[in-house]
C-alpha cells in the first residue's frame, strides 16, 4: 500500500514540471506561485506505482511506491539540477505528510513557507550575482538562464538581461545551405529567391509604384 497522501508546497515564481520516467502517474506539474500575494501553489501525492518485469512466462507486476519517496524524489531531484542551490539557498519547494489544500497549508505550515522563501531569496541572489558576472564577460543573452531572469524579477532588479530576445525564425537557403531569415524573399548570400510568390508580389508592387501617369490631352 501506498500509505497516506503526501502534499508538495512550492513558493517558487516558475512552473515546475518534473517528469519521473517509469512512474505511474509520472509527471508533476505545479503552477507558479504568485510571490506578490503571498501565494503558494500545492499538489496533493496521493499513489504512484511502477511495473517490475519477471520473466517471458510471468510477465510483469505492479509495485507501488511510497508515497514520501515519491514526494522527496520530486523536491530534491529539483533542487539538486538546478544551478547554485545547497541546503541555505534553494527553490522554495518541500513535502509535508498528509492531503492539504492550499489554505490549509498556508495556515499550517507558515514557518517552514517563510523559512523556505528566505532560502529561495538567497538563491536568487546568487543567481543573479552569476548572471550579473556572464553578462560582463559576454553580454549575450544565450548565457542566462530562464531561472536567472525569474530571479532577478523576483528580487525586482533591473538588468538588460532580463528581457529575454525574441527568437528569429530562421530557413535554409536551398541555393546555398545558408541560414537566412524565415522572412527572406531572396536570399542575401546567393541572390536564391526563397519565395517566389513574394518576391513577384514584391516586384508588381514595385513596378506599379514606378508607373509614370500619362498625361490626358
Amino acid at each position: 500500500m501506498n500509505g497516506p497522501a503526501c502534499t508538495i508546497i512550492s513558493a517558487c515564481p516558475f512552473p515546475i514540471d518534473e517528469k519521473k520516467p517509469g512512474l505511474q502517474p509520472g509527471v508533476f506539474k505545479i503552477p507558479a506561485a504568485k510571490l506578490e500575494r503571498q501565494d503558494i501553489e500545492v499538489i496533493v501525492v496521493k499513489s504512484g506505482s511502477y511495473p517490475v518485469y519477471m520473466d517471458h512466462d510471468r510477465g510483469s507486476f505492479v509495485v507501488e511506491e511510497k508515497l514520501e519517496t515519491i514526494a522527496m524524489s520530486v523536491v530534491e531531484d529539483l533542487c539538486n539540477a538546478v544551478l547554485a542551490a545547497d541546503y541555505l539557498a534553494r527553490p522554495a519547494i518541500f513535502w509535508v505528510s498528509g492531503e492539504y489544500t492550499k489554505e490549509e497549508a498556508k495556515e499550517e505550515f507558515h514557518d517552514q513557507i517563510m523559512d523556505a522563501i528566505q532560502k529561495q531569496a538567497e538563491w536568487f541572489r546568487r543567481l543573479v550575482q552569476l548572471a550579473d558576472d556572464d553578462w560582463s564577460k559576454t553580454r549575450q543573452h544565450k548565457f542566462i538562464t530562464d531561472i536567472q531572469r525569474y530571479a532577478g524579477k523576483a528580487l525586482g532588479l533591473q538588468r538588460e538581461w532580463l528581457i529575454k530576445p525574441l527568437t528569429v525564425a530562421t530557413q535554409e537557403c536551398p541555393g546555398c545551405a545558408k541560414d537566412i531569415s524565415g522572412k527572406a524573399l531572396k536570399c542575401s548570400f546567393c541572390g536564391t529567391i526563397v519565395n517566389i510568390a513574394g518576391w513577384n508580389a514584391l516586384q508588381a508592387a514595385q513596378n506599379a509604384a514606378t508607373v509614370t501617369p500619362v498625361a490626358k490631352p
